[in-house]
């Protein structure tokens, strides 16, 4: 379903495109359908629907419907592109006539704003109006206006209400967007939709005023658009706004003057192939599903990501195995890292973190984006021309620092301007900064023609609103040769984090009704820390005038003592002691304290985002191996992340885009291939797949690395230019082309701490695995498929190179079915599961790239499918009819090979056969491809049950695997009546051929109940069948297992069908026991205060203190059903409004109560109160008046004491 978007001109032949900008995309034109007649070559109005005729004169009706899906958030238009009113035929000149148009149009149904404008195309179409007939760019086939063109030009155009064009399609250009009484138009009239999503309206008296360059404004928090009427435009202008600047905006802009929004997710195709998901419903009928308008500010969350530079993996937190022939891992400095440390256990601890690369600029690329670095613009721009069908591994991407810089590639990728967290957040109402060093500068600039403003305004390009402190590159070689490196520095200035933690203060105490995005790069503690050499005032950007004053570092707000720069730098070396190695460590932790004290100053801590990560691991740096990819992670939210979690999950810095913008509600404008661990982290259940099942890559120079669970794949490509095998070149790293590793040491979680490498050349899995190898080759060639093979035509739309993988039936399918479950992925489509449960050979190819589908153990081979048959080669099934009336048919190889995945599965779920031909539904004919092949009858390889001697759970063969004949038919006779062992293990059950259900089998007891059958239900209680089937409470009537009423079976005997108990060994249900609660607590009556057990009322030494407080307590509901033992209930079989010791629950309304205070209420009174009032009279437990009892004596109806 994928439109092919293209910058070329139309394919209707027109002539050359004037160009204001490269950001400008034509969708095609779909097929034709019928064809009117009797427009060619006349003038004059054609009346509808009396002239609107085929050849044969049969009328041809206008037909537009749209509808909303909320499911994949799409509105859809389908139309066939004729007006529903007269027009007027001006064009006489014309050979062509009119036809109906087969459009099928997905747009977002919530548009977000884009972070750039698009121009939109000159002639193509840029809307539909809402009778169905597109709208068009606002320029003729020969480069002058559409609406108003000179005299010398035909006039076909400039009417309301359009014409026919080249291409047989009906189209308007003009603000009225074929509604003929446009002159009427207010600018509250809904016309239409741009392609980008958002709602196109009437004019405004003052567009210049209150309209935007794209002719759009916010109304009550909604954008949209308004046309402008000819008077509002002027047509003697040129069209574009100044095509030398390469900007996007056109001055013809009657309908749009560009695009406000994004067509990431709007997709143009042809509607005779179209099918409706599901859930679409008619807009305008009683459920078609509301949009809402963008996110707004809100209470979303401030952001801080901070990654300091070569920060070393301190063991006390959780540091990965050591390096082979290393010794023991650095620990913290002597004086510790107190203010690191209170971040770490103030919120979620990432015991198993990530960098999809690892090196400085390779993992910022990612952290920033959340893109794979070989998914750059630099990559993709390149990976196409080294491809080589019959050489794998020939184009793989080189990652590297000159690869991974942040630029754009008109046409093909924006990761300045549009894919990283800047630019999306920017769009979506926050302030954006940047602080420090950057790394992802595009160009390399010689010294003499460097000057920092410029490098501020590039990356505040890349979508940041403030730069501060900007460090371009790294200051090691600039530092040794002043004045002659290319890294941006003249040698004046050095690491200098006080003026960066200064920068970063003043945006979090501005004042703004916007939150805050804060990318926090310190340079330290990389290579040498110069706490000599420089001062404080000596900055990248020019000297300051005066030291920066911050609380924490250069400030002392309890004593309010300024400390001068030399001083507090000197504390840092005390500190310190003689290791200097631990300078930058200390600097940056004073720098961390400092930003939680401002953000806490600032009223601001609770609710901002604090991510603290280092770039890439110490001990291997550059490198895939544990010590070069793993980093510690700690996230601080004290508004949503409870203090002291740890999550014992891989993560990687690619989930750090993803997860930000889940908590800020965005929805990014471009794909992503991290995922949100926002609900993960406090989910047991989601933690269990993101620990098992998930799988993340590595890329670094041209060698890839994949971690599923436990295990690890590694694949070393050129030797010569790897880093990770110049690093385990000659030692005892296991370093040749392909590697397998067991993360887990056999054990099923990651081994951490002070313990050998599991990636030793000796414990290489790579021979003794074969399996496992195989497994995760593919899954790391997929990913190849996926990353290098790649074209943005536009953000979000992909598609993969054909390429040959032998391990891999249909790669070309496998990949691009791979790829469109990656776009559902991102937006959470539910169709996910389908596309996934389609073949094991799918299920296995996609499983862990895409994160979604997959077995539930990497470690374990896929078991063996179990269809034996295949498609038809020749034969045709039906697949439509289409809105003329023609049977489509079509073959397998298309449904394989061609089909949507949507066209696919609506294909395979239908059951008709062509009403005329007779051609059966694709199930039939392409078994293989639907997955409708006949089941083989076997037992399940995963099904388990429970044993009734031990618990203990047994798969099928436990019942046939006994030495004895006698022992394994006892099995059979004993489980094989219990419904899902019966239908789980047919084989094995006496069912071979599956062809007898459960309630027929001959060892199993017909399963029948009378509904007017009483059964024991707990506590003396019998109900008939039919009322416990509709009682809400019917769960816990079918838990009693024990007849305590004296003859009456329990429900779940008496009633199995109600009880879902068939096939259930009831009768062999343990007894209940009967004993006193060991956690429930009551308070105390006298003090109100203390919380009491059930072991309290026999505790004392005194048996008549003893006796005294269970007369008091057990009349009590709550006490006398969870201390039964104690209250004279040691049965469990006595209800409590039956117990002896209860007095009926009564009280008098007029009766007087003590209520505190020496005050006094009747019960009537009290109960009059508002609830508030009521609960505080009520909780008054003693009696302080002399002689009235509280209200919760008096009135314990009132006060709920009966029922507590």
């Amino acid at each position: 379903m994928l439109s092919a978007l293209s910058n070329e001109v139309y394919a209707q032949g027109v002539g050359p495109v004037d160009k204001c900008s490269d950001l400008k995309f034509n969708f095609p034109f779909p097929s034709t359908g019928v064809c009117l007649s009797g427009f060619a070559g006349t003038t004059g109005e054609k009346k509808y629907p009396d002239d609107f005729v085929d050849v044969n004169g049969n009328q041809v009706a206008s037909f537009a419907e749209i509808y909303t899906c909320p499911v994949r958030q799409k509105r859809v238009i389908l139309s066939n592109g004729l007006p529903d009113h007269d027009v007027s035929n001006s064009r006489s000149s014309s050979n062509v006539e009119p036809c109906t148009m087969n459009w099928a149009v997905e747009i977002p149904l919530n548009p977000v704003l884009s972070s750039r404008k698009l121009e939109v195309p000159p002639r193509g179409a840029i809307a539909f109006a809402v009778n169905g007939v597109p709208a068009f760019g606002p320029m003729e086939s020969d480069s002058v206006n559409a609406v108003e063109p000179p005299e010398n030009v035909s006039k076909g155009a400039e009417f309301w209400y359009g014409h026919v064009g080249g291409n047989s399609g009906w189209h308007v250009h003009a603000p009225g967007m074929s509604i003929k009484n446009s002159t009427e138009l207010t600018e509250t009239d809904h016309i239409g939709w741009s392609l980008d999503g958002f709602p196109i309206m009437g004019p405004v008296d003052d567009p210049d005023a209150l309209l935007d360059e794209c002719n759009g404004r916010s109304v009550n928090g909604n954008y949209q658009y308004h046309v402008r009427t000819h008077a509002q435009v002027d047509n003697n202008k040129d069209y574009c706004v100044d095509e030398a600047s390469g900007s996007p905006v056109n001055q013809w802009n009657y309908i749009l003057g560009c695009y406000s929004g994004s067509l990431s997710f709007t997709e143009v195709t042809d509607s005779s192939d179209y099918i409706l998901d599901d859930d679409c419903v008619l807009e305008g009928t009683d459920t078609s599903a509301p949009t809402s308008s963008p996110v707004d500010s809100g209470n979303r969350p401030n952001i801080i990501i901070m990654q300091p530079d070569d920060l070393e993996f301190f063991d006390e937190w959780a540091a990965p195995p050591n390096p082979p022939d290393t010794a023991k891992r650095p620990s913290l400095p002597s004086f510790g890292l107190p203010n690191l440390e209170g971040l770490r256990i103030s919120g979620v601890q990432m015991m198993q973190a990530y960098v999809a690369s690892p090196k400085c600029g390779t993992s910022r690329f990612s952290t920033l984006t959340g893109k794979y670095p070989s998914r750059s613009a630099y990559n993709r721009q390149n990976a196409q021309s080294n491809y080589d069908a019959n050489d794998t591994y020939k184009d793989i991407a080189d990652v590297s620092i000159p690869t991974t810089k942040l630029y754009d590639v008109n046409g093909e990728t924006y990761d300045c301007s549009v894919e990283n967290m800047a630019a999306t957040f920017q769009s979506n109402g926050y302030r954006t900064a940047h602080m420090g060093k950057w790394h992802l500068y595009p160009f390399k600039i010689s010294t003499d023609e460097y000057f920092y403003e410029d490098a501020v305004n590039v990356v505040k390009s890349c979508g940041f609103d403030h730069v501060g402190a900007l460090y371009v590159e790294n200051l090691s070689d600039c530092l040794a040769n002043a004045g002659t490196c290319n890294t941006f520095s003249d040698g004046t200035f050095s690491h200098n984090m006080e003026v960066l933690v200064k920068e970063a203060i003043e945006v979090i105490n501005e004042t703004s009704d916007k939150p805050f995005f804060m990318y926090f790069n310190p340079t330290v503690p990389h290579r040498t820390v110069a706490l000599d050499d420089f001062t404080c005032l000596d900055t990248p950007g020019g000297t300051l005038d005066e030291e920066p004053k911050i609380d924490g570092m250069t400030f002392n707000s309890t004593t309010y003592t300024v400390i001068t720069c030399a001083d507090y730098r000197q504390s840092i070396k005390d500190r310190a002691g003689t290791d200097e190695d631990d300078w930058g460590s200390l600097w940056l932790d004073d720098s961390v304290g400092a930003l939680l004290k401002a953000l806490e100053t600032a009223g601001k801590l609770d609710n901002t985002i604090f991510l603290f990560q280092t770039d890439h691991g110490m001990a291997a740096k550059s490198t895939l191996y544990e010590g070069g990819i793993r980093i510690p992670q700690f996230i601080s939210y004290p508004a949503q992340i409870a203090a002291g979690l740890q999550f014992n999950a891989p993560v990687t810095n690619l989930d750090i885009a993803a997860t930000m913008y889940d908590f800020a509600g965005i929805t990014p404008d471009y794909v992503i291939d991290g995922k949100s661990w926002k609900t993960a982290i406090i989910d047991a259940n989601e933690a269990v797949y993101w620990k098992n099942d998930r799988c993340i890559f590595f890329e670094m120079d041209k060698d890839r690395a994949v971690r599923c669970g436990c295990n690890k794949y590694l694949s070393i490509t050129d030797k010569s230019i790897s880093s990770t095998f110049k690093k385990g070149d000659g030692t005892s790293y296991a370093s040749e082309g392909d590697n397998v590793f067991d993360l887990c040491g056999g054990t099923r979680d990651y081994v951490t701490g002070d313990s050998d490498s599991p990636e030793e050349d000796t414990v290489n899995l790579w021979n003794s695995s074969p399996d496992l190898r195989i497994h995760l080759m593919n899954v790391v060639r997929v990913l190849l498929l996926l990353r290098q093979y790649q074209k943005l035509l536009l953000p979000h739309r992909l598609y993969a190179k054909t390429r040959v993988l032998t391990s891999i039936s249909k790669p070309k399918v496998m990949a691009q079915t791979c790829i469109k479950i990656a776009l559902l992925n991102k937006k959470n489509d539910d169709r996910i599961t389908k596309l996934c449960n389609k073949k094991d050979e799918l299920r296995n190819a996609c499983q862990l790239t895409c994160q979604v589908c997959g077995t539930k153990s990497p470690t374990v081979s896929p078991a063996p499918s179990v269809y034996t048959c295949q498609d038809s080669p020749t034969d045709k099934f039906y697949f439509k009819t289409n809105n003329t009336g023609k049977e489509v048919l079509k073959n397998c190889a298309w449904l394989r090979d061609n089909a949507s995945d949507a066209k696919r599965e609506r294909a395979c779920k239908s059951t008709a056969s062509a009403p005329v031909a007779g051609n059966p539904p694709a199930s039939d004919v392409c078994a293989e491809t639907c997955g409708s092949c006949p089941e083989v009858c076997a037992d399940s390889s995963t099904f388990q049950f429970t044993l009734e001697s031990n618990g203990s759970l047994q798969g099928c063969s436990w019942m046939t695997k006994n030495a004895d004949p006698q022992t394994n038919q006892d099995r059979q006779d004993k489980y094989c009546v219990k419904q899902d062992v019966y239908e789980n293990c047919p084989v094995t059950c006496g069912n071979p051929n599956c062809d007898i259900e459960w309630s027929n089998a001959p060892s199993v007891t017909p399963c029948n109940e009378n509904g007017g059958d009483s059964a024991h239900v707990g506590g003396d209680r019998l109900r008939t069948c039919n009322n416990i089937g509709n009682d809400a409470d019917i769960a816990n009537f079918c838990a009693v297992t024990v007849d305590s009423s004296g003859g009456v079976p329990p429900a779940i005997e008496v009633c199995p069908i109600t009880c879902n108990s068939c096939g259930l060994d009831v009768s062999s249900a343990p007894t209940e026991a009967c004993n006193d609660s060991t956690t429930f607590e009551f308070i105390q009556e006298s003090d109100g205060v203390t919380l009491l057990k059930c072991s309290w009322l026999t505790q004392n030494s005194n048996p008549d203190t003893n006796q005294s407080r269970q007369d008091k307590y057990c009349v009590k509901q709550d006490v006398y059903e969870n201390c039964p033992v104690t209250c004279g209930n040691p049965n469990c079989d006595i209800e409590w409004s039956n117990a002896p010791s209860v007095t009926p629950c009564n009280e008098n309304g007029s009766d007087t109560a003590h209520i505190g205070n020496d005050v006094t209420r009747s019960c009537n009174n009290i109960g009059n109160q508002s609830d508030a009032d009521k609960a505080t009279i009520c909780a008054v437990t003693v009696d302080s008046s002399g002689s009235v009892a509280p209200a919760k004596e008096v009135c314990p109806v009132t006060c709920g004491e009966c029922t507590p």
